[in-house]
């Protein structure tokens, strides 16, 4: 009668020997110039897995900030009320300029696709902020850790200001008036969309 021959256990030398594969790297997102969030009127919990496959307008704007290294960042900062979108062009420097209404025709016009295209061209003008914005992705539909634990985050952000005893700058487009105000907070805390890289964000 035949039996199975089963292989021997490696020696604790010989396991050790064996090569470690090797893990790959976390992705890297293309390289970009700037970044431009779109501050939309509907609050995370209510966006979808993609938002450019439900929301045109996001993803006629991501594609042409993508073609000038213009990487696009969904937000929401706990605006009431607030209709239509609002933008930011922003640059490692700072501000670029400053979008209350931005729409379909905005992205036609002139004035939009020369900043776009000036954003390659160096150096690239910009202010710098009065206050620091922190974006935490808080996009649950996309990866359930993101609401999890981006929730906590900004919980957790906002109980740090308050200790400091500092404020945070209003949400809206009233805070986007204040801009360079004397005294304005030096915090702002948004919630944004996914970004690239899910866990490795973190």
């Amino acid at each position: 009668m035949a039996h199975l021959v089963y292989p021997a256990t490696p020696t604790k030398t010989e396991s050790y020997a064996t090569p470690v594969l090797q893990l790959p790297d976390p992705p890297v997102q293309p390289a970009v110039k700037a970044l431009l969030v779109l501050y939309v009127p509907y609050p995370p919990g209510k966006w979808p897995s993609h938002l450019e496959m439900e929301d045109e307008f996001v993803d006629r704007i991501g594609k042409m900030g993508a073609l000038n290294r213009v990487r696009l960042v969904v937000a929401y900062d706990g605006s009431s009320g607030q209709q239509g979108y609002r933008a930011k062009l922003l640059v490692p420097g700072g501000l670029v300029k400053s979008y209350p209404t931005i729409t379909q025709s905005t992205l036609t016009s002139p004035d939009f696709l020369a900043t776009l295209a000036s954003i390659n061209a160096q150096p690239t003008s910009s202010n710098a902020t009065p206050y620091t914005e922190i974006l935490v992705c808080t996009h649950g539909a996309r990866d359930c850790r993101c609401s999890d634990i981006g929730g906590d985050l900004v919980l957790a952000l906002h109980a740090e200001v308050k200790r400091r005893g500092e404020d945070l700058l209003p949400s809206g487009e009233d805070a986007e008036r204040e801009e360079g105000v004397r005294g304005v907070p030096r915090w702002k805390i948004t919630e944004c969309a996914h970004v690239g890289g899910h866990k490795y964000a973190s």
